[in-house]
């Protein structure tokens, strides 16, 4: 399952977000963490203008699952997708997806490392 690490920060951010644009025509996207364990859904969802703000949310959120993702995992290991799944009343909108996979060269001498 996705590690709490991951939800929390965007939970947080979720919660302060629902008082901006009330009354302004937003509709509410929910933003759903998928990794190759599972899914962690968004109860709360954010109020965005469009296309353009959601994607530019499910950016930021992907961003930070990433680096988290990055410096968590071993540091040669199988390739790991993730992904923001972005849905709203009316079923899916958008999906963001990372993947990657880290390669240890041992051959290089560590005291190079910076």
């Amino acid at each position: 399952m996705i590690p709490r690490e991951f939800v929390r920060p965007f939970e947080t951010f979720a919660r302060a977000s629902t008082y901006y644009g009330k009354g302004c025509g937003h509709a509410r996207y929910y933003f759903d963490l998928r990794d190759d364990t599972g899914v962690a859904l968004d109860e709360e969802g954010l109020e965005l203008s469009g296309p353009r703000a959601v994607q530019a949310e499910a950016a930021k959120s992907v961003a930070d699952m990433a680096r988290d993702a990055v410096l968590a995992a071993p540091l040669t290991g199988g390739r790991q997708e993730m992904a923001i799944d972005v849905r709203d009343a009316g079923g899916p909108v958008m999906q963001v997806t990372f993947c990657f996979e880290i390669e240890s060269f041992t051959s290089r001498s560590h005291s190079h490392d910076h």
